[in-house]
């Protein structure tokens, strides 16, 4: 005998079939075959096999977890989480080992913005199954939007070390390391994330941004190159990228490379002659070389932008070089 949250699910599924139907084109009723479960999912025609495999699972609800497994995944399809959520906890009510069961329920969950709980069940989906990789990339995301970085990381790295891999995998774990502190744990997977000359920019811009954090207890002439390289990858794809420009610039200081920083700040404040925090690296870059022209052309440019008074006044400090320093190098 079905429940009454059967019941209830049945009827705004027969709704469902409805309004699927009110076009003259989809089913009145809610009777299926397997064959005809099975054809709507392969032609990912997932109204057609959500209703379907539902109507199947109705009529064996205690054993056909397959139907149940099946009608589930087509409502996350069709962006119903709530259905695809009811229909789960109706199939964990006969089958609440389910590790395909718990994975879809995190997945309904996580939809609908409850990722303390999906991440609960992705956690019971991997008790199950310890050796699954999607649970545990899911387990991964909701514990990052949750806050909970190392936690993360370490769903990532157990996602890997199940057999996950590619560029995205490894830039995911590498921001969770970043954001929880472990900013060589952070570069190590980067670099794997940008073998091949692969990798989004935002992902290598955080990179080369790590390459310098200071959070990095041991910086190396190896890192240093290592985040131009990726800074050089954005922009041979898109060479007026402002912040690419500046944190070369940073990072060819670091290197001691001081006209090529010069020559990168400059760029990016052609590009944006707003960009204050470039205008201001310059200028004490400036100092350092002994341009008395430079200096004074950058802290103007700073001052006409700049509203802090106390970096203000560190700027116009930078003016009073010795007139002994004055000649450009």
């Amino acid at each position: 005998m079905s429940s009454p949250g059967s019941r209830m699910l049945g009827a705004v599924l027969l709704l469902f079939l409805t309004a699927c139907g009110s076009a003259g084109r989809g089913p009145r009723v809610v009777e299926s075959t397997r064959e005809e479960a099975l054809k709507a999912t392969r032609a990912q025609d997932w109204n057609q096999a959500a209703v379907r495999w539902y109507a199947l699972f109705q009529r064996d609800p205690e054993q056909d977890i397959e139907a149940c497994r099946e009608s589930a995944f087509a409502f996350l399809q069709i962006k119903d989480a709530q259905l695809a959520n009811r229909v789960v906890d109706e199939g964990l009510r006969f089958h609440p080992e389910s590790a395909d069961l718990l994975e879809l329920k995190g997945r309904a969950l996580a939809s609908q913005g409850f990722h303390r709980a999906a991440a609960d069940s992705f956690e019971r989906a991997l008790d199950v199954d310890p050796g699954r990789i999607a649970p545990a990339l899911e387990l991964g995301d909701a514990r990052m939007r949750l806050g909970l970085e190392g936690a993360a990381a370490r769903a990532y790295e157990r996602a890997i070390a199940a057999g996950a891999s590619g560029p995205d995998v490894w830039a995911k774990l590498a921001k969770a390391r970043k954001n929880s502190g472990n900013i060589r744990g952070a570069l190590d997977a980067w670099q794997l994330a940008f073998e091949g000359g692969t990798g989004q920019t935002d992902d290598l811009l955080l990179g080369a941004q790590a390459c310098v954090d200071p959070m990095l207890k041991v910086r190396s002439a190896e890192d240093l190159q290592l985040g131009i390289r990726w800074l050089e990858t954005i922009l041979d794809r898109e060479p007026n990228h402002v912040l690419a420009h500046f944190q070369l610039g940073v990072l060819c200081e670091a290197m001691a490379q001081d006209d090529r920083a010069v020559e990168a700040y400059r760029r990016a404040v052609e590009l944006d002659p707003g960009l204050l925090i470039a205008l201001r690296n310059l200028a004490v870059l400036y100092h350092e070389l002994e341009n008395r022209e430079g200096v004074r052309e950058m802290v103007e440019r700073s001052l006409a932008i700049e509203q802090d008074p106390e970096r203000r006044r560190a700027l116009s400090d930078l003016l009073e070089m010795p007139e002994s320093q004055g000649e450009n190098k």
